[in-house]
C-alpha cells in the first residue's frame, strides 16, 4: 500500500519557508539597523543630560537603587556641576575618540570577513556598557563603560550600514533604505532625552539603563536571527591601496568634510546644553527633555523627507549645503537665548539642518564608491563614522575648555 499521509517534512516546509523569508527579508535588515541606531543614540542621549548629576551622586556616595522619590538639588549643586565640567567633557569625548580610531579598523575587517558577526559582537559590547553605567561606582568605571560603548557602536553602525549597501544595489532604493534606517538616530534622540531625564529623576540611576539593557537583548536576538543571502556576504578584499584611494578622492573628502564640520557643532551643543541650561538657565531635568524632544521630532521629519526626495546626486549636494547653512544659523543664535524656553528656536533650526545633511551624506558616499571605486562599503562607512567622531571630539574638547572658564566666571559674578 502507498501511504497517502504527508510526511512531517512536507507539513513543516511552509512554516520553514515563511521563517526563512522573514530571516532574509530586506525589511528585517532595515529594522535591525534602525533599532541599532536608535539604541546607540538613546544610550548617548540618556547619559549626556544626566551625567552632571550622576557624577554629583558618585561624589556624594548616593544610592544607585531605584526609588519612587524624585531627586531634589539645591543651589549649591550648580557649583558642583561646574567643578566637574572637565570630567563631563572627558566622559562624553571618550566615545567619539575611541570610535574614531576603531572605525578605521572595523571598516576594513567588515570588508574582508563580512558584517553579521561584528553586529552581534557590537550588541554584546553595548549590553555590557549599558549595564555598567547602571552600577558604576566611580568616574573611572564610567569612563571604561564609555570606551566599551564606543567599540560596540563602531561595530554595530558600520556593519549595519554595510549590510544595507550590499542588500540594496539600486541607488534610489539604497537612499530610501538609508533614510529610513537613519530615522533611528532621530527617534533615539527624541526618546532618549525625555526618557533618560524623567526616569532618572523619578526612578533613580539604575532604571533607565536597565530598561535599555532589556531592549538591547531583544535587538541582539534580531541580529542573530537575520540571515543575509550569501551573495551579499561577498565583500571586497580591501587593502591599503584601496583605502588610500578613497582617502584621496576629492569628492569623498568633500562629503567627509561636511560630516566633520556638522559634528564639530554637534559636539559643542552636547557639551554646552545640559550644564548651561541646568546651571545658568535654572531648568529642571524634565525641562531639558521637553526642549530637546521638540527639536529632535522636527529633525526626524526633515531627515525622512530629505532621504525620500533627494534621490539625485545634484539634489543631495544641495540638501547638504542647505543643511549646513541652517545648522550654522541655529548655532549662531544659540548663546543669545535669555531663558530656558527660548532655546527651542535655535535648537529646532540646528536640528532641521543636521537632519537634512545626515539624510543624504551616507547615500551620497555609497554612490560615489559605486561609480568611482570598488564598492568598499565597509571602508567608506568606517571613514564616514570616523569623520563625524573626529568632529565630535574637536567640538567637545574645545567647548569643554572654554565652558569651564565661562561658567566659573559666571559663578564669581553671582557670588
Amino acid at each position: 500500500m502507498v501511504d497517502d499521509k504527508p510526511s512531517m517534512a512536507v507539513i513543516y516546509r511552509p512554516q520553514q519557508s515563511m521563517l526563512q523569508r522573514f530571516r532574509s527579508s530586506k525589511n528585517l535588515a532595515i529594522g535591525i539597523v534602525f533599532v541599532a541606531m536608535m539604541l546607540d543614540l538613546m544610550l548617548i542621549t540618556t547619559i549626556d543630560p544626566i551625567l552632571p548629576d550622576m557624577l554629583y551622586s558618585i561624589d556624594h556616595h548616593e544610592s544607585t537603587k531605584m526609588t519612587w522619590q524624585p531627586l531634589h538639588r539645591d543651589a549649591n549643586t550648580t557649583k558642583q556641576y561646574i567643578k566637574r565640567t572637565t570630567d563631563i567633557g572627558t566622559v562624553i569625548a571618550a566615545k567619539p575618540a575611541t570610535e574614531m580610531v576603531s572605525n578605521l579598523f572595523v571598516g576594513c575587517i567588515i570588508d574582508r570577513f563580512g558584517h553579521k558577526w561584528p553586529m552581534v559582537i557590537g550588541c554584546l559590547a553595548n549590553l555590557v556598557a549599558t549595564a555598567g553605567f547602571a552600577f558604576s561606582p566611580s568616574f573611572i568605571w564610567l569612563l571604561a563603560c564609555r570606551v566599551i560603548q564606543a567599540i560596540g557602536s563602531s561595530l554595530s553602525v558600520v556593519s549595519g550600514l554595510t549590510m544595507l549597501a550590499c542588500l540594496f544595489h539600486d541607488d534610489k532604493e539604497r537612499a530610501r533604505a538609508n533614510g529610513i534606517a537613519f530615522g533611528g538616530l532621530s527617534l533615539g534622540i527624541i526618546l532618549g532625552f525625555p526618557f533618560g531625564s524623567t526616569v532618572y529623576q523619578f526612578l533613580g540611576r539604575q532604571a533607565p539603563f536597565l530598561i535599555l539593557a532589556a531592549i538591547t537583548l531583544i535587538d541582539g536576538a534580531l541580529r542573530l536571527l537575520v540571515d543575509v543571502p550569501s551573495e551579499t556576504e561577498k565583500h571586497q578584499r580591501s587593502n591599503f591601496k584601496n583605502f588610500m584611494q578613497l582617502l584621496t578622492d576629492p569628492y569623498i573628502l568633500i562629503g567627509l568634510g561636511c560630516n566633520f564640520i556638522l559634528h564639530i557643532g554637534l559636539g559643542v551643543m552636547c557639551t554646552t546644553s545640559p550644564a548651561w541650561i541646568l546651571g545658568n538657565l535654572h531648568a529642571d531635568q524634565w525641562n531639558l527633555g521637553v526642549i530637546l524632544v521638540a527639536s529632535s521630532t522636527l529633525q526626524m521629519i526633515a531627515q525622512y523627507l530629505a532621504g525620500v526626495h533627494a534621490t539625485g546626486i545634484t539634489s543631495r549636494w544641495l540638501y547638504c549645503m542647505a543643511g549646513l547653512i541652517l545648522f550654522g544659523a541655529g548655532m549662531a543664535v544659540y548663546p543669545m537665548c535669555p531663558s530656558k524656553w527660548f532655546v527651542i528656536g535655535p535648537e529646532i533650526v540646528s536640528r532641521i539642518g543636521l537632519g537634512m545633511a545626515l539624510a543624504v551624506l551616507s547615500a551620497l558616499l555609497a554612490h560615489l564608491v559605486d561609480i568611482r571605486h570598488h564598492s568598499d562599503y565597509g571602508t567608506i562607512y568606517g571613514l564616514y563614522c570616523a569623520s563625524y567622531n573626529l568632529g565630535f571630539v574637536v567640538g567637545l574638547v574645545s567647548e569643554t575648555l572654554s565652558l569651564s572658564y565661562i561658567l566659573k566666571d559666571s559663578v564669581k559674578v553671582q557670588m
